[in-house]
């Protein structure tokens, strides 16, 4: 459990770049979602502590991308394992600060996949998930995967003809993580 502040952080994970509208709904998400109502539910959850949860989110400074020929790229197939090893990169890195009271998506494009896991694979089993893993100090840090729907819309869009944004991929991103 996050007892601070969170901060979320995006990594755009794809070779072509992400389209911008894209990156720009998913940013626009990331810089909100803290300040809205839905997200200060929070503070009616309490710790083991019985204090009251934060009902904040801080969005990452800088997101980072990862394409091909970038020494974090782990190819377009991707595991579990892969997908920490990644986050565990930037960190290593300083592209993305380490913290204890972090997420970082690992957002992939249309031309990455994902599976051969224990629970299955994108677009047949699952759009995204969360995880934890350690860094290579052993310390803790949370992450998580989601996949584009432009890979398998019928899979992963809840709307598959129209979305609210007019962009099925990101409309879709936003849904699953």
């Amino acid at each position: 459990m996050m007892t601070g502040v969170p901060t979320l952080n995006h990594v755009y994970y794809s070779t072509p770049k992400f389209q911008p509208t894209t990156v720009e709904i998913l940013e626009d998400l990331g810089k909100g979602l803290g300040e809205s109502s839905w997200y200060k539910v929070q503070s009616s959850y309490s710790t083991k502590a019985g204090n009251p949860m934060t009902p904040a989110l801080r969005f990452g400074e800088k997101s980072q991308t990862v394409d091909e020929g970038d020494p974090c790229w782990s190819g377009r197939a991707l595991t579990d394992t892969s997908v920490g090893a990644i986050v565990t990169c930037l960190i290593k890195a300083g592209r993305v600060p380490y913290s204890a009271n972090s997420v970082t998506l690992v957002l992939t494009g249309p031309d990455v996949s994902q599976g051969a896991s224990a629970t299955g694979s994108f677009c047949s089993n699952f759009c995204g998930w969360h995880s934890y893993t350690y860094d290579a100090q052993g310390r803790p840090f949370k992450f998580g995967f989601v996949g584009s729907a432009a890979r398998c819309p019928s899979a992963c869009a809840g709307q598959s003809a129209a979305s609210p944004n007019a962009n099925i991929e990101a409309d879709a991103m936003v849904r699953v993580g």
